[in-house]
């Protein structure tokens, strides 16, 4: 909301170049109520005129006849529309010149969910005043909330009612935002020129909302896919995957999600399907949770024991999960591995070895289960070398024993590494993870405790200097925390290959002092983008837009911070 006239101005021109249709006049964020005329005689899109009471949420202190009058002096002026509060309508007189402006009659509810039964009886209330358009806005407090906005949208758009808006409020509610397009020809949905200025809690940029999310394209056929987990606001997944959906023209849209709490994930999955949902992506802390409500899982997933991919049949609605993280991390260490200098190839196997690595899920993976069986019991040396895995044989630490930790773990031992040495703040949850592995058949997994690798004390027959791969796994070193460090350089060797899973800096400071030692390193965009294109390919059938996808992260990472 601007405060002066020059900026409303100002921000409508923003508006204008970012693709925006109408803009909102706040008359009561005014700091001078009457400047707003000037405003008005400035348009250059279409105006809807709001002086919202503190009643009802807003800043208008004034009398209520005066700041009626307001309303009814904006029709006087031509305004092309004009919002006034469904609980004052029996005191707004409509001008008889004003045959051109379009009455929106709204009601907000700050305080908490209205029930799809209150929607009903609000919605029937507005009509009843003569309204050309009908606008309800309440507070969500859980996704689910979504669910009735939703209904009562896709009703008012089968009977072809009155022009109906319902928008959730708060960053729960921001579902009904992005959607408001799906369910039927929807009159409008409201929008921020910048973050600073928005007129309610959950609004969207409106650069974001028209670009990133497609928001003009959305109909009642777009697919939605969507990034389930708590918090989420600072996910790039969105970003990603609608860049991947704009470029190949699919109407298919990617949303975030908030569900805060883990024990109405069932109910989210249970209520929100019918809407068009064709998969997720699952972040923390919602791994786990999300793996025993489905009704499919592959042999990864259920070894990691977390999926992080959702696919929705969309004839039976039936859900299968799997876990791509782990094929992204391994196989962008393994490219990395190959560029190291080894002896050369045989030629076969060079050839092989030039397969894309988006198609190393194909078919599934053989269950760690079920290969280790067949593996000796003594390490190190049970396999034949192989050229083609360059994980095998090397000599790896994982620092960190989380969610990603657990699906790269199933990675480096798929591949056939030597040795899995986990390091952990709390050494008890690395303890916990090799408990897990070895449970699988793999006994060549150690543990150490931070305070003793940090001292080189390493497990018997294991040196610092042998180690082949360090892994880095926690997200000590994200931003904004770009100082610190998961592994102090005196442990760093040249011949090592360092991977950081943080991406957010490009470059880790973890990242900087391998590469001044002169490691090979590999930054965690890799893992993040490769994840994600291998959700894509599981969702559409479709190779992804790999560079398009990586070079939307690029833009996003490399753009200056907002002031």
């Amino acid at each position: 909301m601007a405060e002066s006239a020059e900026q409303a101005i100002v921000d409508m021109v923003a508006a204008q170049g970012m693709g925006a249709d109408v803009v909102e006049l706040r008359v009561d964020a005014l700091h001078d109520g009457e400047t707003w005329e000037r405003v008005v005689a400035a348009r250059t899109l279409p105006v809807i005129v709001t002086c919202r009471p503190v009643w009802e949420g807003g800043l208008c202190c004034l009398p209520e006849e005066e700041r009626l009058r307001v309303l009814e002096r904006a029709v006087e002026c031509g305004v092309e529309y004009v919002d006034v509060e469904l609980a004052a309508m029996d005191r707004f007189r409509m001008p008889r010149n004003g045959r051109s402006t379009r009455l929106i009659v709204s009601h907000h509810c700050y305080g908490r969910a209205l029930t799809a039964q209150e929607l009903i009886e609000v919605q029937a209330a507005i009509i009843a005043t003569g309204a050309d358009a009908c606008k309800i806005a309440f507070m969500c407090s859980d996704v689910c909330d979504n669910a009735a906005i939703f209904d009562v949208l896709q009703r008012s758009a089968a009977a072809n009612s009155l022009p109906t808006i319902v928008l959730g409020m708060g960053e729960h509610g921001q579902l009904s935002r992005l959607l408001a397009g799906k369910f039927g020809p929807a009159l409008l949905t409201f929008t921020a020129v910048d973050a600073r200025r928005a007129s309610a809690p959950g609004q969207l940029l409106t650069r974001e909302l028209v670009s990133m999310y497609r928001f003009k394209q959305l109909n009642v056929d777009t697919e939605v896919y969507g990034i389930i987990g708590s918090p989420v606001a600072h996910s790039m997944s969105p970003l990603v995957h609608n860049r991947a959906f704009g470029a190949l023209q699919m109407n298919r849209v990617y949303v975030p999600i908030l569900v805060s709490d883990g024990e109405r994930l069932g109910e989210f999955f249970q209520r929100m399907l019918r809407y068009g949902m064709r998969g997720f992506s699952v972040t923390i802390p919602h791994k786990e949770r999300a793996l025993k409500l489905m009704d499919e899982v592959d042999a990864a997933a259920a070894d990691i024991g977390a999926i992080n991919t959702v696919v929705v049949d969309a004839r039976t609605g039936r859900m299968r999960g799997s876990n791509t993280d782990w094929e992204a991390a391994v196989s962008a260490i393994e490219e990395a591995l190959q560029r190291m200098p080894q002896p050369p190839l045989p030629s076969t196997a060079a050839e092989s070895a030039a397969v894309p690595w988006d198609t190393l899920g194909e078919p599934d993976p053989e269950p760690m289960s079920s290969w280790a069986e067949r593996a000796p019991t003594e390490p190190p040396n049970w396999y034949q070398p192989n050229p083609l895995v360059p994980l095998q044989g090397k000599r790896v630490v994982l620092v960190g024993a989380g969610g990603a930790a657990r699906a790269i773990a199933y990675g480096v031992l798929y591949r056939q590494c030597e040795t899995l040495l986990l390091v952990n703040r709390t050494r008890e949850r690395a303890e916990a993870l090799m408990r897990d592995l070895v449970a699988l058949g793999h006994l060549n997994v150690l543990v150490v405790s931070w305070d003793d690798f940090l001292a080189q004390r390493m497990p018997e027959a294991l040196e610092i200097d042998s180690i082949d791969v360090l892994i880095n796994s926690t997200s000590i070193g994200m931003h904004p925390r770009e100082h610190e460090t998961p592994v102090p350089p005196e442990l760093l060797r040249p011949h090592m290959l360092v991977f950081d899973a943080v991406y957010n800096p490009l470059e880790t400071r973890l990242l900087r002092d391998a590469q001044r030692i002169g490691c090979a390193t590999v930054s965690g965009l890799e893992m993040f983008v490769r994840q994600a294109v291998l959700q894509f390919k599981a969702w559409t059938g479709c190779r992804a837009p790999v560079e398009k996808m990586r070079a939307a992260v690029l833009e996003r990472l490399r753009a200056p911070a907002p002031v």
